[in-house]
């Protein structure tokens, strides 16, 4: 994975979409997600992402976004058992 830093809106605005397609968002809405990206390219900070091999032993990181649902465990994936239909085909 290269290293890459944002560094206009625009890289903003398709990192944070990009986060909304792939499912990745944590649970806030995508607004606050660039507002707080937008703050911080005002403020001058640096927002970059880099490879886990990349980051060194003792350094301190923050994680934007993780994979997963947020929904409750259920018994089966599939939802409960389907009454046969009538029109059904064997």
């Amino acid at each position: 994975m290269p290293h890459h830093v944002l560094s206009t809106m625009q890289e903003c605005e398709d990192f944070v979409r990009g986060g909304v397609i792939m499912g990745t968002g944590g649970g806030g809405g995508a607004e606050w997600g660039l507002t707080t990206l937008s703050e911080a390219l005002k403020d001058g900070l640096q927002i970059e992402w880099l490879d886990v091999s990349e980051i060194q032993d003792e350094a301190w990181t923050a994680t934007a976004f993780g994979v997963g649902s947020i929904a409750p465990r259920t018994h089966g994936a599939a939802g409960p058992p389907r009454a046969p239909r009538d029109d059904a085909r064997d």
